[in-house]
């Protein structure tokens, strides 16, 4: 099992491929992203923090719909939420921001533009809030 500890051990390179195969997340009863504290202890902070050390970011990705492709939560209604979790991580990037899961409704039916522009606005409205460059 990969824990902070044995990731602070291997390669760098090694750490980012092992946060994609760790059960990283959840969302709490405040339907937060909530990081695995038994394979993170120290939770997202520390082990980003540990990772800064080797030169390596951590790096936010998401889905514009219900689920990742690796069935984690994904930003669809959330938007604001996770970006300021990832901030609170150190997290000041997006890698990735696919389209997958989409649910129907209202959002939906204004088709890709609908849906990418709900987390457009929330970089929008982070960068404002905290007078900071957009998070992507």
């Amino acid at each position: 099992m990969l824990s902070i500890a044995s990731t602070m051990e291997i390669s760098p390179l090694a750490q980012a491929k092992a946060m994609n195969e760790t059960g990283l997340l959840h969302r709490n009863a405040t339907d937060y992203l909530q990081e695995n504290t038994t394979q993170f202890p120290g939770g997202m902070k520390k082990w980003t923090e540990s990772i800064n050390q080797y030169g390596v970011s951590g790096l936010a990705y998401s889905i514009d719909g219900y689920l990742t492709c690796a069935g984690y939560p994904a930003a669809y209604g959330h938007e604001e939420q996770d970006l300021e979790m990832w901030r609170s991580w150190g997290w000041n990037h997006m890698v990735k921001y696919d389209d997958r899961f989409i649910p129907f409704d209202n959002v939906t039916i204004e088709n890709e533009y609908g849906r990418y522009k709900q987390m457009a606005d929330a970089f929008d409205n982070r960068a404002a809030k905290y007078d900071e460059k957009p998070f992507i």
